[in-house]
């Protein structure tokens, strides 16, 4: 696999896409989701990896939070000053493996999908490193696709319009290496744009395993932002997977 993240979150296609698909309402719901599963409280200090255009960090900085937020693309964290103009965010750019602090945070986030970038050695190195970051008791939520929510509705296309865009997605999985490779071609304003991405799928009992050996302990899985419980079989379309240290 390469590092196909280099350099894809600054493409213009992909950054319109990113800027535009999610609504107020989905993202206040996923902030409440955060701060009810995490047991967040003002004056706690919140690791964001990786914090995008800092739609969660900005929301949990005005309900106290003190957040931390790491991104690899420089186009991302522009928006993310933005969004955080006058709060108590602190935005670093770079991988999100390389986490400093230990035992500094209360909680930790990692959103949208964005567990997987890397190989089974990487994601378990970044999973170690959240786990070691964390205060004791501290709970790391990933919201993740897992083989159970995704193989049951599998595809291998999709078509989707998102503002005045249109996303086409052409999905290969590859049962070698339990990655999903998606080729993703964006027209818009008579533009195209084609790219590349690959995700580490993992089974959920593979993904407890991960966190149990990178050093979590408990670990709880919702399907629905409202608490529901997973279980299988399931209708889910997500994971939310919550670890405590």
């Amino acid at each position: 696999m390469s590092d196909w993240w280099d350099g894809f979150f600054e493409d213009a296609g992909w950054l319109y896409i990113q800027r535009t698909l999610w609504s107020d309402a989905v993202t206040d719901a996923q902030v409440t989701a955060i701060q009810r599963w995490l047991a967040l409280e003002p004056g706690m200090r919140l690791l964001d990896a990786p914090c995008g255009t800092a739609r969660h960090a900005s929301r949990l900085a005005r309900a106290g939070i003190d957040v931390v937020g790491v991104d690899i693309s420089e186009s991302l964290l522009a928006d993310a000053r933005k969004a955080c103009d006058g709060l108590d965010v602190e935005l670093r750019l770079g991988d999100m493996r390389d986490i400093e602090g230990d035992e500094s945070f209360d909680g930790a986030i990692n959103m949208w999908g964005s567990f997987g970038f890397f190989d089974d050695q990487g994601n378990a190195e970044f999973a170690a490193n959240v786990c070691r970051a964390l205060k004791p008791g501290g709970r790391f939520l990933i919201d993740t696709h897992t083989s159970e929510t995704l193989f049951s509705r599998y595809t291998p296309t999709s078509y989707v319009k998102v503002g005045d865009a249109r996303l086409l997605e052409d999905r290969r999985y590859d049962d070698r290496n339990g990655r999903m490779e998606v080729d993703w071609t964006i027209v818009r304003d008579g533009r195209e744009f084609s790219l590349h991405t690959s995700i580490r799928i993992y089974s959920m009992p593979e993904l407890r395993a991960l966190l149990h050996e990178a050093g979590f302990t408990q670990i709880v899985v919702y399907s629905e932002l409202d608490g529901t419980l997973f279980n299988f079989p399931t209708h889910a379309r997500r994971a939310y997977v919550v670890a405590t240290r």
